[in-house]
């Protein structure tokens, strides 16, 4: 019994209640101060209603003085140990009235942690309280059950204001726990906003620019290169590159723009403006050639019926992406474009080469390539793997998903 007296409350009832919030210095002041009313009240209220107590009140004055006095200070320790200082105010109460004050407020400081043995275990030692002090200083005017009833009332009313303000001590924790956890989700659902959408431009950036960085590094370098074009082809060759930078300038200042702006990003990943999708793979196929690749389209797809849009934006990124790597890692080299499936299926994309003798490319790379375009496939529920095959081809196979769009 001694340790459980001993032991803070919220040592034995951890993860149960609630702590009380602290007090500030007006809040201890106007509790202690209704204390020290309440004693005085309950000493003059039986002064003049109990006449033993009234004729002994010399000789217990003294007493009931400094049990008064030190039940004021075992109450500030009521936070820390609930149950054993309201135990002990109960005890000194049968013997001294000007206990009654802290007695009181020990007594709705326990009652918030709202436990029910502790609580009841405070009530039978009033009512033993209650019986001492009627034995001690008997009543002549009234039954004798009239102290023990309102002892009772008393005490319960008392249990009562402490429950409620526990339970809404606890509503309010409640409240504000919800509002830290809602502010700590929403932060985190803007962070991972601004990642997808930052994770989005810097593919975009990557998939436009390494193509256009690409040609201009292989018209560069057959300039750097071969003395034996004319001036008429080096000057078509200077225009290339002109063309080409001003291209990448112009998709270079889209993407920034959107970054500037603060755009938010659609569904699909890709910021609001002009994206290319399948419909143009043959432009891209003209710029290839024009820069000297080989390039060979393959296409299976069902007439007139096209994939929709976002699934056709990542397709010709990915189509794009797979020819600049090839260039930069096997220039010269043909390469193959093959597009396959149907409507209700998947489109199968598929873009190989011969594998370059030596592993060194002309235009050195990040080595992200390959992790873009699986993130761009993975985007619209896709997959993408890449190999080589027994006749040493290096290969990129995608296969997106291909719904079937209702025809309004």
């Amino acid at each position: 019994m001694s340790g459980a007296l001993g032991a803070t409350y919220p040592e034995r009832m951890a993860g149960t209640a609630v702590d009380a919030p602290p007090l500030r210095w007006w809040s201890q002041a106007w509790r202690y101060a209704a204390a020290v009313f309440l004693s005085l009240m309950a000493v003059g209220v039986v002064l003049e209603t109990t006449p033993s107590y009234a004729a002994n009140v010399h000789g217990l004055a003294p007493v009931d003085l400094l049990l008064g006095l030190l039940s004021l200070v075992l109450v500030g320790f009521r936070r820390r140990w609930p149950v054993a200082v309201a135990l002990l105010l109960t005890l000194a109460s049968a013997v001294a009235m000007s206990v009654a004050g802290p007695w009181a407020l020990a007594t709705v400081s326990l009652a918030t942690h709202r436990r029910w043995g502790p609580m009841l275990t405070l009530a039978a030692a009033t009512m033993v309280a209650e019986q001492v002090i009627a034995t001690l200083y008997p009543d002549p005017t009234g039954p004798p059950w009239q102290g023990m009833l309102i002892g009772l009332l008393g005490t319960s009313v008392l249990l009562a204001v402490g429950a409620y303000t526990g339970a809404r001590r606890e509503l309010l924790a409640s409240l504000r726990e919800r509002a830290a956890t809602a502010e700590r989700e929403q932060s985190a659902r803007v962070a991972q906003a601004r990642t997808a959408e930052r994770a989005a431009i810097a593919r975009e950036m990557h998939d436009v620019l390494a193509h256009r960085i690409s040609l201009l590094a292989m018209h560069a370098g057959a300039l750097a290169y071969r003395e034996d074009l004319t001036a008429e082809q080096t000057r078509a060759t200077a225009e290339t590159i002109q063309a080409t930078a001003h291209a990448a300038l112009s998709d270079l200042r889209g993407v920034l723009g959107v970054l500037r702006s603060g755009t938010a990003l659609n569904p699909t990943g890709l910021p609001e403006r002009p994206q290319p999708t399948l419909a143009d793979l043959d432009d891209l196929v003209g710029e290839l050639r024009a820069a000297g690749a080989l390039v060979e389209i393959v296409d299976a797809r069902p007439v007139d019926v096209d994939p929709p849009t976002p699934v056709a934006r990542h397709a010709y990124r990915i189509l794009q992406e797979c020819c600049t790597n090839a260039r930069k890692h096997a220039p010269g080299s043909p390469i193959t474009i093959t597009l396959a499936g149907r409507p209700g299926a998947e489109l199968l994309l598929e873009v190989s080469n011969p594998a370059p003798p030596h592993a060194a490319p002309i235009v050195p790379g990040a080595r992200l390539g390959l992790i873009g375009l699986a993130e761009r496939a993975e985007l619209v529920g896709g997959r993408l793997e890449h190999d080589h095959t027994r006749d040493d081809r290096f290969r990129v196979r995608a296969a997106l998903p291909w719904p079937i769009e209702e025809t309004p």
